[in-house]
């Protein structure tokens, strides 16, 4: 979601860089050789010193003047030594921190250089989850955790706390000791299997219909916690996984709470076949972390014929010797042309010696060619032979000539 930045908040910020940079030099120095030992990865809590809700100059205080600073209305996103990584700054306090230090654990030994797979079981109880793909690998987050994991192939390369969605019901309390028992039972009864926790959010009716060169997304989003304002993110996915477009909207009604399920509508405006879309129900507000996410496959590829007949491109070309038009179509598709037939519009001019001097003979004419299949990204060609207006032309040339796609079958 964008949202209108908040300019005095940032100008706040930026003078409390300069403050903390210009007047207390020496304040900094100690602090930019002391390290916080051990680097403790505390859940929406905290990355070593680093704590969210505290002020820019503290931050900058611990850190050190910072390496980097970027501006992403309407926070400021600034680059700090080791062990931390970045600090998300929005309104004047700490909403985010990441590290890349492998130094920096959680209690449960989890940090950059880990094994994914080591994160997903000790995080299987986590009442939600969603996997969000970057241009090198993956994030991983667990948003009532309140933390984060990027990562790369098998491994983990960076982690990121933050605040921890509310889920309105008490967590689960911490495991007791086992202690035996008084009186051990002759006959010991099987374990009881623990359920797996419901969602707390869901998505459902999920529905994609095109229009011309829009994708329509519709779908129902459902809880059974306490009212939230939500959003749903829309990812529409090429067959190769590339995105193709990305939009969002507000369900009806909003907040959404439980008993008061929200509809929603995304429209998005598309330029290639959709095979893959991506809905995430997220908190307004925040990108970090989705409430609910569904992955739908599209199978019935034919209702984008109107979007892949833009993306086909066709070329004529006249050869006299035998006198034939050769077609040629281009594809800018992601997937398949099963077939397709396009309508050639050629004008010729004929001339005729007798009686002499001679006359010129114009003539019209439109003609239509299939064109077999063609691969992703591919070309094909055909030909559309032509015949003289009379058989006493001397000279047949083609004067003008022009082709459309008139139909395009997908292969799903």
């Amino acid at each position: 979601m964008i949202h209108r930045a908040d300019r005095s908040a940032l100008a706040a910020l930026f003078v409390v860089c300069a403050l903390v940079t210009a007047h207390a030099p020496s304040a900094l120095m100690p602090a930019a050789t002391a390290a916080p030992a051990p680097c403790t990865i505390v859940e929406g809590v905290s990355i070593g010193a680093v704590r969210l809700g505290m002020s820019a100059m503290a931050v900058l205080a611990i850190a050190g003047t910072p390496a980097a600073q970027q501006v992403q209305a309407p926070q400021s996103v600034l680059t700090l030594r080791a062990p931390w990584y970045q600090a998300s700054v929005s309104h004047g306090v700490v909403v985010r921190v990441s590290t890349r230090s492998p130094e920096c654990r959680t209690r449960t030994a989890i940090g950059p250089g880990a094994l994914l797979a080591a994160v997903r079981r000790v995080y299987a109880g986590a009442v939600a989850s969603a996997v969000t793909p970057s241009t090198d690998g993956e994030l991983l987050s667990y948003p009532f955790s309140g933390i984060a994991f990027a990562s790369r192939g098998d491994r983990v390369v960076a982690v990121e706390v933050f605040a921890a969605e509310a889920l309105g019901i008490p967590p689960p309390p911490h495991p007791s000791p086992v202690r035996p028992a008084a009186v051990p039972s002759p006959t010991p009864e099987a374990p009881t299997p623990v359920p797996s926790p419901v969602p707390l959010w869901s998505l459902r009716d999920l529905g994609a219909s095109v229009e011309d060169s829009i994708l329509v997304v519709t779908g129902v989003i459902e809880t059974r916690g306490p009212p939230v304002r939500v959003y749903a993110e829309v990812n529409a996915l090429s067959s190769r996984g590339a995105r193709i477009a990305s939009s969002d909207g507000v369900p009806h009604p909003n907040p959404v709470a439980a008993g008061r399920p929200g509809t929603f509508e995304v429209r998005l405006r598309i330029d290639d076949v959709v095979q893959r879309l991506v809905v995430s129900v997220r908190p307004v507000g925040t990108i970090t972390g989705a409430l609910a996410e569904q992955v739908v496959e599209i199978r019935d590829l034919q209702r984008f014929a109107p979007v892949a007949s833009r993306r086909l491109q066709v070329g004529v070309q006249f050869l006299a010797d035998p006198a034939r038009l050769i077609v040629e179509i281009r594809s800018g598709l992601s997937v398949a042309v099963a077939g397709a037939t396009a309508v050639v519009d050629y004008q010729t001019r004929c001339f005729v010696r007798f009686p002499p001097p001679g006359r010129f003979i114009l003539d019209s004419r439109s003609a239509s060619v299939a064109i077999p299949s063609i691969p992703p990204g591919g070309s094909a060609r055909a030909v559309v032979p032509l015949t003289a207006p009379t058989d006493a032309c001397h000279e047949f040339i083609v004067v003008s000539s022009s082709a459309r796609i008139a139909s395009v079958r997908l292969v799903d």
